[in-house]
């Protein structure tokens, strides 16, 4: 799995490259756009009780997708729903490099 970045800062977009039978995991709408040949798994995180109580109580979204790169190498593309940029960090245990980052509750996409 390969990424690319683009149109930081203000309304960045992360381009993933996915090799066959690959597959990444997003938020429900997350993605922007995908090949013909990503195919597209939904399902609540934690079963249907877990998934709510993570809605209403933390503002997670209810569903999740899993795409996943079928016949062939596929490309998908993410983007948050709100303005901001999209950074790549690499989170060690007792290892930090960067700088302080400031982060939103709903980082994940």
């Amino acid at each position: 799995m390969q990424h690319k970045i683009l149109f930081q800062p203000s309304e960045a977009l992360v381009h993933v490259y996915l090799a066959e039978n690959e597959e990444i995991q997003a938020e429900a709408g997350a993605m922007v756009f995908k090949s013909w040949n990503i195919e597209i798994e939904t399902s609540t995180k934690g079963g249907v009780f877990g998934a709510l109580k993570k809605s209403v109580l933390g503002g997670e979204s209810f569903f999740t997708n899993k795409f996943i790169a079928r016949q062939g190498n596929g490309e998908i593309g993410f983007a948050a729903p709100f303005m901001g940029d999209i950074k790549h960090l690499i989170c060690r245990i007792k290892q930090c490099t960067y700088n302080p980052v400031l982060m939103c509750a709903a980082l994940f996409l």
